[in-house]
């Protein structure tokens, strides 16, 4: 219950923080998806259904404050939890380089798949325009960010002790 708590904490801090700071950031499509730190973190290190079942939430409620398609966030949510689980057991997940890959494939599919969402819905519609761009600076800006947030994650997460932290 003390872990569900702490990671509900840090859900509630990214999704303030998203919604209330970064929304008024310049950064376009810069701007990185905090939550989806806590998702993949959560993907290795809490890889069951109370990780599913946190993660559909957090996602649940950032679709309530912040999304204009309803549930989209929770799915992708679980999606990327479900996958980085998987991985995550089938190969180190204690290295940099996964975790540079996996905030890298999060964020080109996250792209794609709110670009390509509603274009799904609307078959007739045009794609927006500056689809590889917004691909490299989400990446770009995951990578920045991401990195630091995952570190930051380990070290709090009174779980483990320090022979534990991966060197990211």
């Amino acid at each position: 219950m003390r872990s569900i708590l702490f990671y509900l904490g840090w859900g509630w801090l990214f999704i303030v923080f998203q919604v209330s700071l970064f929304a008024f950031l310049p950064l376009g499509e810069a701007r990185p998806d905090l939550l989806f730190f806590l998702v993949l973190y959560l993907g290795v290190e809490f890889g069951t259904l109370g990780g599913a079942i946190l993660v559909f939430f957090l996602g649940y409620v950032l679709d309530l404050v912040s999304s204009s398609f309803f549930g989209l966030n929770s799915l992708l949510a679980l999606l990327f939890f479900f996958g980085v689980s998987w991985i995550s057991r089938r190969v180190d997940s204690r290295s940099l380089p996964f975790w540079a890959v996996a905030l890298a494939v999060f964020s080109v599919g996250e792209i794609l798949f709110f670009w390509f969402w509603p274009w799904l819905l609307n078959p007739g519609a045009e794609l927006p325009a500056g689809l590889f761009s917004a691909l490299a600076l989400r990446t770009v800006g995951n990578l920045v960010i991401g990195l630091p947030i995952l570190k930051l994650l380990y070290l709090t997460d009174n779980r483990r002790g320090k022979e534990s932290v991966p060197q990211l």
